[in-house]
């Protein structure tokens, strides 16, 4: 079958949930790479925090620091659920063009379940992710000079993708219900 005969072929549940796990997908590999989840001032500069890393804001020569292995409970939990969160989503996206493109998955019912439950598994493990986040990027990040730190675009993106992904697990439940799908056939 064709590209376009697979798409034409598909569900309408199945191609909105495609479209919205394309959109989802691009957001938390953004999320995830970028170093602006908030962001913390010191006297001299600004410093953004992401989960991976923190840079400050010089063009010419931006300081970077590795936050691998820090050793702040919450922001190793936080890394884990934003780990839990973007893995699921990618997983989501691939069981959805395996649905749509790939002629002996087109009936798998199990997987159209996996992707229900995934999307609502990443909505969860996000939701802990940007709770966490939200709740423990505090003053800490900031020195007594310039006491402000605020939330960044990157936290922002999270959310958007943990709305997005309610949407698929829900969408991806009547695609189930409409293809005759029961919970045991997980």
């Amino acid at each position: 079958m064709t590209f376009a005969g697979s798409v034409v072929g598909a569900s309408i549940y199945l191609k909105i949930v495609a479209c919205i796990l394309i959109v989802s997908f691009v957001l938390a590999w953004i999320s995830f790479t970028t170093a602006s989840w908030g962001n913390g001032y010191t006297s001299s500069n600004l410093i953004g925090y992401g989960l991976w890393k923190s840079c400050n804001e010089a063009e010419t020569a931006p300081a970077c620091q590795i936050l691998f292995g820090w050793n702040l409970h919450w922001y190793r939990a936080l890394q884990a659920f934003a780990i839990f969160g973007f893995m699921s989503v990618n997983f989501c996206l691939f069981f959805v063009l395996l649905l749509i493109f790939v002629p002996a998955c087109n009936n798998g019912k199990s997987l159209r379940l996996w992707v229900a439950v995934l999307g609502f598994w990443s909505t969860l493990t996000y939701a802990i992710a940007i709770i966490i986040f939200a709740a423990s990027f505090d003053s800490a990040f900031t020195d007594g000079i310039s006491p402000n730190q605020h939330l960044e675009y990157g936290w922002g993106l999270a959310i958007v993708v943990a709305v997005l992904q309610a949407f698929v697990g829900g969408l991806m439940v009547f695609e189930s219900r409409n293809t005759g799908v029961k919970l045991l056939d997980l």
